[in-house]
């Protein structure tokens, strides 16, 4: 990389009201719907795994990456729940679609609860940051069709700036770089809630979910005011309806609304298709930000691969950063109903 571009992106990071506040960022949302709102986890009837990388600006050397690993279950399932028809899916698929058109939705009318975990790691040049959390919620029927979840979430985000490789234009002038370079750089660790409610049935599902309800910073070390605020609310929406057509597809428009104090409205509008619960794509337009092509297919019964194809829409996007790859793998685990996924 130019040592310009070091110059002009330590700019950046020295410009950042907070350490850290680079969040974990997905295209694909659906894949993450548990760190947008912890009442999602337990939503499905296997243990849910999934292991994710986005390498963001592709066409630059060392550009920013994410990377996700997360798994949660659900437990406690009432003892009279009678959908097991197994045998059915395996040798009568056909009979199995029927069941499950009147049906499927049968496993999650019970009293249960949902437990689980994720880790995120984001590296952006010099920044880095490490986060995780544990993860509960209790989903309760409140009618025939309509189970409601709720679910907090707790956990540790680490952040670390290290500038020692990096220069500035007037170093002799810039107290912000060399107070970065007296502490050697600047790590940042805060305590973190986050709590959610959703709404869902067979065909549709409601979401509110705040991130950094409560968040406490344990940092000894601070190099000026704008390093002393903590985490700002952040306030997530997220919907989706699924729309069932005949010979087996699926069209899923969802939408996800986040917003933070101080910071501008972001939305994703996303419109997804599945076809024989095999293969599904999608698109995504994230409001001045980008648009992303979404591909996925079973590469066996219980593991699914995800990818997607990101490009910005940003005034950065001529300097060669357009293009983010992003690939998610899903795991069914003790998936003894061969259900299919709520949220794909």
């Amino acid at each position: 990389m130019k040592k310009e571009f070091y110059i002009f992106f330590t700019s950046i990071i020295l410009s950042f009201p907070v350490l850290g506040q680079y969040k974990f960022q997905i295209a694909q949302y659906q894949q993450a719907a548990s760190l947008y709102n912890p009442a999602f986890v337990g939503i499905e009837d296997f243990v849910d795994l999934k292991v994710g990388y986005r390498n963001r600006w592709a066409g630059l050397d060392n550009g920013p990456s994410s990377a996700l690993f997360s798994a949660n279950v659900a437990v406690k399932i009432h003892e009279n729940n009678k959908y097991r028809r197994r045998g059915v899916r395996l040798v009568e698929p056909e009979a199995f679609q029927r069941l499950e058109t009147s049906s499927e939705f049968q496993y999650r009318k019970s009293k249960r609860q949902g437990f689980g975990f994720y880790i995120t790691q984001n590296e952006n040049v010099q920044v880095k940051e490490l986060g995780g959390f544990l993860s509960y919620s209790y989903h309760l029927p409140i009618s025939d069709y309509i189970i409601w979840s709720m679910g907090a979430s707790m956990g540790a985000v680490n952040g670390e700036v290290d500038l020692s490789d990096l220069t500035v234009t007037d170093p002799l002038n810039d107290a912000t770089y060399n107070d970065y370079i007296a502490n050697g750089g600047l790590s940042s660790t805060s305590f973190k809630i986050n709590m959610g409610t959703v709404l869902y049935a067979k065909n549709w599902y409601l979401g509110y979910g705040v991130n950094n309800l409560v968040s406490t910073n344990f940092s000894a070390i601070r190099v000026d005011d704008r390093f002393a605020e903590d985490y700002k609310m952040q306030h997530n929406l997220m919907l989706g309806f699924a729309d069932r057509r005949k010979y087996g597809m699926i069209f899923v428009p969802g939408a996800l609304i986040e917003y933070a104090p101080n910071a501008p409205l972001s939305y994703t509008i996303s419109l997804r298709a599945k076809y024989e619960d095999a293969i599904w794509g999608g698109l995504a337009y994230r409001n001045g930000d980008a648009v992303n092509l979404s591909l996925g297919l079973h590469l066996t019964q219980n593991v699914a691969l995800n990818y997607a194809f990101e490009y910005s829409l940003s005034e950065i996007s001529g300097l060669n950063m357009s293009s983010t790859h992003e690939v998610v793998l899903a795991f069914k685990l003790n998936n003894k109903n061969f259900s299919r996924a709520f949220i794909f």
